[in-house]
């Protein structure tokens, strides 16, 4: 399990690892919902990094996100800011990790 989150952090820019106080809401808002339902992913049987990204898209209602990035024409989405591209998936990942590896210490 180490050697797979140190190949994720390898492969992962260190910019979009940095999580820094100012961090977008919309990322916040992400990284609280998988937080919250790790617990809930790993009892309906996901286990890979791959499967945690679609489960985690469709619990944390990723569509609106995505939505609210991509719409030129939402107001909301101009006030927000843009997100970088994978950031989502970055995010899951990183969380997803984090949450595996404290439950190999449980």
């Amino acid at each position: 399990m180490k050697t797979a989150i140190a190949l994720l952090m390898t492969i992962t820019p260190s910019v979009l690892l940095a999580q820094p106080a100012n961090e977008h809401p919309m990322i916040s808002r992400l990284r609280a919902c998988v937080q919250a339902t790790a617990p809930a992913a790993e009892i309906t049987g996901v286990r890979t990094a791959e499967e945690a990204i679609e489960f985690f898209n469709r619990r944390c209602d990723m569509a609106p996100l995505n939505d609210m990035t991509l719409s030129n024409s939402n107001n909301v989405a101009k006030d927000a800011g843009a997100v970088a591209p994978g950031s989502f998936r970055v995010v899951i990942r990183e969380e997803w990790a984090s949450f595996r590896a404290h439950a190999g210490n449980r």
